[in-house]
Order: C-alpha cells, then sequence, then structure tokens
C-alpha cells in the first residue's frame, strides 16, 4: 500500500485555512476602521467644540488667577492691618505708658474694624481716645464721664441702652461698649453739623465736646479741643 498522502485529501483542508485567514484580516480591518472612526469622531467633536473648550479653560484659569489675587490681597490686607494696629497702639501708649500692653492693643484692634464699617478716620477717634482718657478703660472724670471713651452716663445712657448697646452704667467701663457708644455720638454729632450746614470734623468734634444736653462749653474751650484731637495724630 502507497504510503503517501492522497493529494485529494490534503487540498480538502485549503479552504479552511483560507476562510480562517481572511476571517482574520476581516476583523483586523473592521478593528482598524472601529479605532478611525473613534479618532475621527474625537477629532471632529473637539473641534466643534473647540470655541467652548477653550473659553471653558480660559474661565477656570480666570477663577485660579482670581482666587489666588484674592489670597494674596488678604495675606497683604493682613499684614497692612497688623502695620495700622502696631502703629496706633503705640501712639497710645507715648501718651500712657502704665496701661497694659494687652488691653491697648484689644482696643485698637477693635477700633479699627469698627472704622471699616464707618466713614469716620481712624485717627480721629484715636485722637478721642487719647484726649479723653489716654487709652484708660476704667478713667473717670470729675464731670462723672467714664470709661475710654469718657461718656456721660447721665446724658447718653437712655440712648444707649435704646441702641442696645449698654444696660447700665457700669458698661461705660467695657472699652468695647465705650467704643459703640462714642461711634453712636459721634454719627448724632455728624448728622447735627449737617444739619447746620456746616460739616466739617472742627465742628463734629466742637459738637462732641459740648454734649448732647448742649452743656454750657464756650466756642473757644470746644474748639480748642476739636483742634487737639486733631493734632495728636
Amino acid at each position: 500500500m502507497d504510503n503517501k498522502k492522497d493529494p485529494q485529501i490534503h487540498e480538502i483542508g485549503k479552504p479552511k485555512a483560507l476562510f480562517l485567514k481572511d476571517l482574520t484580516i476581516l476583523f483586523t480591518l473592521a478593528g482598524i476602521a472601529f479605532i478611525i472612526g473613534i479618532v475621527f469622531n474625537w477629532t471632529f467633536f473637539t473641534y466643534k467644540k473647540l470655541p467652548e473648550l477653550l473659553a471653558v479653560e480660559r474661565l477656570v484659569s480666570f477663577r485660579q488667577g482670581v482666587e489666588y489675587g484674592y489670597q494674596q490681597a488678604m495675606q497683604e490686607q493682613e499684614e497692612f492691618d497688623k502695620i495700622i494696629i502696631e502703629y496706633y497702639a503705640s501712639k497710645i501708649m507715648e501718651y500712657n505708658n502704665n496701661i497694659d500692653r494687652a488691653t491697648v492693643y484689644g482696643e485698637v484692634e477693635y477700633l479699627y474694624q469698627k472704622t471699616k464699617e464707618t466713614r469716620i478716620p481712624i485717627q480721629f477717634t484715636i485722637g478721642i481716645i487719647i484726649k479723653e482718657s489716654r487709652g484708660n478703660p476704667y478713667a473717670r472724670s470729675n464731670a462723672d464721664a467714664l470709661g475710654l471713651c469718657q461718656i456721660r452716663w447721665i446724658i447718653w445712657g437712655e440712648a444707649l441702652k435704646s441702641a442696645g448697646i449698654m444696660v447700665e452704667r457700669r458698661d461705660c467701663f467695657d472699652y468695647r461698649k465705650s467704643i459703640d457708644g462714642m461711634y453712636l455720638i459721634l454719627n448724632d454729632c455728624i448728622k447735627q453739623a449737617e444739619k447746620s450746614g456746616k460739616f466739617d470734623w472742627i465742628t463734629v468734634f466742637e459738637i462732641y465736646n459740648k454734649g448732647y444736653s448742649g452743656a454750657k462749653n464756650n466756642d473757644f474751650s470746644c474748639t480748642h479741643y476739636a483742634r487737639g484731637v486733631l493734632s495728636i495724630l
């Protein structure tokens, strides 16, 4: 018997091998086409949406810049605030070196925060504090003016209670409440000066010195007081 392979049997396996080879090529081409389609769609989408994407990128960059600028500004503001507080605290201690340092810094920090809420320059309110009590929150005058800002309870008590600033006479010795009371009085003095048609800081401080009750201080005395407040700083 001849052991050589039958040519006919050998030829039968060829179509199957060719089919598998063709199928592999087909799948390869399909995969390539799929990848090309994805790349094309992504490119087309990106191109079409490019202006929007650039706008979003610019917006994100802008926000980051704003946030960074804000942080920098806040740091600079904090440093500036410290310098201001240090300066005015040192000024008070020049006039009264017996006062506790922590108390002075507390007074100036609170006053500085209040200044940001009003139109009254801090150098003027510091001038009042130095003129009135030299920064001593427990000062008391012969006219019964009390506390840091030397508020006369007999004159301003009812107004301070109505405003919710103080409840009783001894509250005048709380420097925060005293400062709040000073602003209430100063705002009233500003209104009186504006009403008289003569608004300037000399007039405001003259009215402050006379008192709400119209104390009989002569004009020279009040003007001297007002100029003294303005010349301190």
